[in-house]
């Protein structure tokens, strides 16, 4: 990639509920907020292992994101891959998972986080929203053709295109 072509951006309404992206909300729109826990520093000198987290005691809304998983649950570190919903009723929908390396040959295990569990380690790097409908910004590439990173392209072609406006929907 040697930059992001604003002109071929789309935005378009889309339900995220349905495949292939079997999102747990419509959308991911509504109040959005950043949420970071944790840290890098947690991982040394030595794991910190009282770093755990519930999400749901921090927040009842949708959220996307990455970070440490729920190492108690399966009994060794693990990366968390989080697609949370927890309603202000309590209701829990998770289509969570972690993965972590097993086996010899140091297969990849991608297991399904079950609704009980709403806890993370360490760290934790989430999109949390309301899950309303909005406006989604749908971004295509096919191959890289610079020195540029998928995410260095596109901030230089808001960049170019927006300048020092913000370019937050809400």
């Amino acid at each position: 990639m040697s930059a992001l072509n604003t002109n071929e951006l789309l935005f378009e309404e889309k339900s995220l509920h349905k495949p292939p992206l079997e999102e747990l909300q419509n959308g991911l729109g509504g109040c959005p907020t950043l949420l970071e826990l944790g840290g890098a520093p947690y991982l040394l000198p030595k794991v910190q292992k009282d770093k755990l987290y519930d999400i749901k005691a921090i927040c009842r809304k949708s959220m996307v994101g990455a970070g440490a998983g729920p190492y108690p649950l399966r009994n060794t570190n693990c990366e968390g891959i989080f697609n949370l919903s927890i309603s202000a009723q309590d209701e829990i929908k998770n289509g969570s998972y972690t993965a972590k390396i097993t086996g010899l040959q140091e297969d990849c295990l991608l297991e399904p986080i079950p609704d009980t569990e709403t806890r993370c380690a360490l760290l934790l790097n989430l999109y949390v929203c309301r899950g309303e409908p909005g406006p989604v910004l749908k971004i295509t590439c096919k191959k890289r053709t610079g020195h540029m990173n998928f995410i260095e392209c596109i901030r230089k072609g808001l960049y170019e295109k927006y300048e020092d406006k913000c370019v937050a929907y809400e």
